[in-house]
């Protein structure tokens, strides 16, 4: 297993320390409640996200293959909305034009 130490830019480290500051975690019996999930890929550095954290509905609620920093420009982002999605090369613009 590779793992490797590493520091956050000052927008990732605001990020982290919101979710630190602002969420928490529920656990009762099989039942896990949290306001994020960070996926680090072999090298510890983090590439995707699930974020229960929303002040906007076009917020980033789900993100995969860029790191926290990068999320609103991952190939794979979906929006609390759905608006500004994208999977891809697939972009949803509006409720009803992808």
């Amino acid at each position: 297993m590779y793992k490797k130490q590493i520091g956050f830019d000052s927008e990732t480290a605001q990020s982290l320390s919101e979710i630190l500051n602002l969420g928490s975690t529920d656990i009762s019996g099989g039942l896990v409640l949290t306001n994020a999930i960070g996926l680090k890929n072999k090298y510890g550095e983090i590439t995707a996200g699930i974020s229960g954290i929303s002040n906007e509905d076009n917020t980033v609620a789900f993100w995969a293959g860029a790191t926290l920093e990068n999320k609103e420009t991952a190939p794979v982002k979906l929006t609390y909305t759905g608006i500004g999605s994208t999977i891809g090369p697939f972009k949803i613009k509006d409720s009803n034009t992808m």
